[in-house]
């Protein structure tokens, strides 16, 4: 996976290939995205609405 990025404390966001995201921590910031804010418990929704708008990003080399 890699890390996509965050700002405030120390939770990032990872692009997973497989399943578009991966939420780790209670609360983040994703660089790039200033207005998006997730909590844990509803942080899928939340990042699934960011994908039908988001652009995609490029694909990952995963065999490393």
């Amino acid at each position: 996976m890699e890390e996509i990025g965050a700002m405030g404390e120390c939770f990032i966001v990872q692009y997973n290939p497989d399943t578009r995201w991966t939420l780790l921590g209670a609360k983040v910031k994703v660089t790039g995205y200033p207005s998006l804010e997730v909590c844990l418990f509803d942080g899928l929704d939340r990042l699934h609405a960011l994908n039908a708008s988001a652009p995609t990003p490029p694909p990952q080399d995963t065999t490393r």
